[in-house]
C-alpha cells in the first residue's frame, strides 16, 4: 500500500515558548480535507512587552509569513527557515500575532522562490508579494483568531488551478510582480 506523504501528518512543527508562555496561544491545523491541508498550519498570540523580546524560536524547517495585527498600522515579514535558535524577532509589542506557517515543500505554491531563498532571513512582506496591503488589511481588520483564518482563505481561494488547489503565487495577481532585492543564500 502506498501513501501520499502529507506534511502535516508527517510533521508537526512545535514552538513550546509560544505554547507554554503566551496565554492567548491558539492553533488551527486545517484538516486534509481543506484547501491548505497538509501544508499551512495557523497560530496567533498576544504579545506583550514583558516577552517581546524573550521567545525563543526554534528551528522547524518552515516558512512563516508572521502578521503584527495593529488596526492602523498592520505589518507582515516573510521569516525564513533559520539554521539555529534565536531571540528577539518580535519587535512590535502590545500587538495581536496572526502566522501562517508553510509546511516544508509547500511555501512554493504561494511563492515563486523556494524557500531556501528565504533562509535566516525576515523580508517585509511587501517586497515579495506585490498587493501585500490588501492582505495586511484583510487579516488584521477582523477582530478573533478564527475571522483571520477565514478571511486569509477566501484570499487564496480567489486564485486556485482548475483541480481546485491553491495556484502557484496564488495570492494576488503577478503581472507587476518584481523580484525581492535579497540575493539568495550560497
Amino acid at each position: 500500500m502506498h501513501l501520499q506523504a502529507r506534511p502535516s501528518v508527517l510533521y508537526r512543527p512545535f514552538q513550546p515558548a509560544f505554547e507554554k508562555t503566551l496565554h492567548s496561544y491558539s492553533e488551527y491545523l486545517p484538516s486534509l480535507n481543506d484547501p491548505f491541508g497538509g501544508g499551512i498550519q495557523f497560530y496567533g498570540f498576544y504579545m506583550d512587552d514583558l516577552n517581546v523580546n524573550q521567545m525563543f524560536v526554534l528551528p522547524e524547517g518552515c516558512m512563516s509569513l508572521v502578521i503584527c495585527c495593529y488596526p492602523d498600522s498592520p505589518s507582515a515579514n516573510i521569516c525564513g527557515t533559520l539554521f539555529k535558535g534565536r531571540q528577539g524577532i518580535f519587535v512590535r509589542s502590545e500587538c495581536e500575532y496572526f502566522v501562517i506557517r508553510f509546511m516544508p515543500g509547500y511555501a512554493e505554491h504561494f511563492f515563486r522562490y523556494s524557500i531556501g531563498e528565504f533562509s535566516e532571513l525576515e523580508i517585509p512582506v511587501g517586497d515579495v508579494i506585490p498587493h501585500a496591503g490588501e492582505l495586511l488589511e484583510q487579516v488584521a481588520q477582523k477582530k478573533t483568531f478564527h475571522e483571520r483564518v477565514r478571511a486569509f482563505g477566501l484570499l487564496s481561494n480567489l486564485h486556485t488551478d482548475s483541480a481546485g488547489d491553491p495556484a502557484p503565487y496564488c495570492l494576488f495577481d503577478r503581472s507587476d510582480y518584481q523580484q525581492p532585492r535579497y540575493p539568495a543564500r550560497k
